[in-house]
Parts: structure tokens; C-alpha cells; sequence
């Protein structure tokens, strides 16, 4: 029923614990899954406009190569942190793979239900409401709204 899970992590203990209800389903199932991690792109233009309108394009590379740097170190760690989970779970039996990249988090699942032809998303809900939803939206809604696929959304 359930051949590949995607489990996004943020590093929080509540995504952790989304693992917990993906392990009982993979092995009920059979299936695989999938660990996924997004790493925000850091906002450049906002760095360049705080240089100013005099920074010179030497200046404005080095911001960039630094921002850039910045992300593949997060990206690294990342990927350590998945490659750990993904020890966990195959010590339990479970098959199971890693897949990060700096993108948006729900631009990130929503392209891995496509690439990785997912029939199940299990995802934490930090529960956010009012002013900060409103700011910061809601990666979980989004998902649910438009991939296609049932979601179990484990909530606070």
C-alpha cells in the first residue's frame, strides 16, 4: 500500500518523532523511506542592498561566495544528520535513504513526491497560528493542499 515514505525533517524533536509513526508504518508495509531535509537559501538581496549602492562587484562576490559557502556547510551538516537517522532505521530493518538540498521546505516535498514517486507523507505541524502563520505560512498546509498524495501530519 505504502511502497515509499517521506518523512521532512527540521531537526526538531517533534519532526523526530514523526519516525516513530513512519518505522511502524514501513514495517507493517514493506516500505522504504525516504528522509528528507531543506536548507533555505540564504537571501542575498537583502545582504547586497544592506552593502549599499557603492559596494563594488568584488565586494558583492565575495558576499556571494560566502553565502554560498554558507550553504554547502549547512547542506554538510545536513547530511550528516540524515545519514545518522538513516543508520537508526536500517539497524531496525528498515530501508531507507537521505535526500537534502537548499530549497524552500515546501517546494522541497513537493518536488520529492514527484522524484521519488512517494505514496505517503508523514510531516510534524508546529502548530502555528495568527500573526506568525500569517508571517511565516504554513509548510504543512501547503503540502497538504497540493501533493497529491494522503498526509499524516503529527501535530504538538
Amino acid at each position: 500500500m505504502f511502497s515509499r515514505i517521506l518523512v521532512p525533517l527540521d531537526g526538531s524533536r517533534l519532526s523526530a518523532k514523526c519516525l516513530l509513526y513512519a518505522t511502524e508504518i514501513a514495517g507493517r508495509f514493506d516500505s522504504e523511506i525516504i528522509l528528507l531535509r531543506a536548507v533555505p537559501p540564504i537571501a542575498l538581496a537583502s545582504s547586497i542592498g544592506f552593502a549599499g549602492a557603492s559596494a563594488d562587484v568584488l565586494g558583492t562576490q565575495a558576499l556571494m561566495e560566502g553565502a554560498t559557502n554558507e550553504v554547502e556547510d549547512q547542506l554538510n551538516r545536513v547530511r550528516r544528520y540524515l545519514n545518522g537517522k538513516r543508520r537508526e532505521l536500517e539497524r531496525r530493518g528498515i530501508n531507507a535513504s537521505t535526500h537534502a538540498e537548499a530549497a524552500d521546505a515546501g517546494h522541497s516535498i513537493l518536488n520529492a513526491v514527484k522524484q521519488h514517486r512517494i505514496d505517503l507523507i508523514i510531516m510534524a505541524s508546529h502548530g502555528r497560528s495568527g500573526l506568525k502563520r500569517a508571517l511565516l505560512g504554513s509548510v504543512s498546509d501547503e503540502i497538504v493542499r497540493d501533493a497529491g498524495v494522503p498526509v499524516l501530519v503529527i501535530r504538538q
